[in-house]
């Protein structure tokens, strides 16, 4: 990951050390001090972490369910608890739309819209060539 300060070097703005940027709810989500060490989270809509990594190489994720609990945790230095979740398929329709295909199922409606049959024949031929 490229480190905010040479980012804002680049565009030429002053900034001092250390550079801290919080979310809207005050929780830290960027951070780099003057001996070039950086860390980074992602959070969820709570402010709790999903993702954390640093200019050291460690990585951290959380999957939670909906209480916010943690179902399932891994870092880079080999720790797993849990269980993780299922991977999600998505189906690209063109450079500009992705769709998660599960949303698509809870979303269909009867009839199923052109979107919905644009869907599963991206799906239907996605399979059908990794057969």
């Amino acid at each position: 990951m490229k480190k905010l300060s040479k980012t804002l070097t680049e565009l030429g703005i002053d900034f001092s050390f250390p550079i801290e940027i919080e979310d809207a709810n005050g929780k830290l989500t960027y951070y780099e001090d003057s001996d070039d060490f950086w860390q980074r989270w992602e959070r969820d809509a709570k402010g709790r972490p999903t993702y954390h990594e640093d200019s050291n190489g460690f990585w951290s994720r959380w999957d939670r369910d909906d209480n916010g609990d943690v179902d399932y945790y891994e870092d880079s230095t080999g720790v797993k608890k849990g269980t993780p979740k299922p991977a999600k398929a998505y189906i690209t329709i063109d450079r500009e739309e992705t769709i998660l295909f599960a949303d698509i199922l809870k979303a269909a409606s009867t009839p199923p819209t052109p979107e919905f049959k644009q869907a599963l024949r991206a799906y239907r031929d996605f399979i059908i060539g990794h057969i």
